[in-house]
């Protein structure tokens, strides 16, 4: 059985796509085997910073030659309701997680405001800091030296 499907362009041309799915079908072997092992794929996103928003809350990110700073306007915090935890998740992969302590659950959220830190970025040093309704999250960068000892 022969299928078209007509795409239209525009008015002077048309293009005919002719799909033969008999054919494609008895192409593909039933079971589909391979000789060669997996190998492990190494973790896209090395350093992440999530933050205890939705991910289309409106952030503030700023880079100087020393930090990142990301800033949130929130009312209703006080200092002492926010946290920082620093998970690593695989060896190498670390995610920086700014909690709020009223949130009654610690499940991982998915519509979350994630951001890739760069690998020149010091995750373990992050700094929190809540004043005038503002939320201002550090991330310090490594020194030019220190960058060049981890490689």
């Amino acid at each position: 059985m022969t299928v078209a499907k007509v795409h239209p362009l525009n008015r002077r041309q048309t293009m005919v796509v002719v799909y033969d799915i008999e054919a494609a079908a008895s192409a593909v072997p039933s079971t589909v085997t391979s000789s060669k092992p997996l190998k492990r794929m190494p973790h896209l996103f090395a350093k992440v910073l999530q933050l205890p928003f939705r991910s289309d809350k409106d952030v503030e990110v700023h880079e100087t030659p020393e930090c990142y700073m990301f800033a949130i306007q929130h009312s209703g915090l006080a200092a002492e309701d926010v946290r920082v935890q620093v998970l690593e998740i695989v060896p190498g992969a670390v995610k920086v997680v700014v909690g709020l302590l009223s949130s009654s659950s610690d499940e991982n959220q998915v519509d979350c405001w994630r951001f890739r830190l760069p690998p020149t970025t010091s995750p373990e040093a992050t700094r929190v800091e809540y004043s005038d309704e503002v939320l201002l999250v550090t991330v310090p960068k490594i020194e030019a030296g220190g960058l060049d000892r981890l490689a």
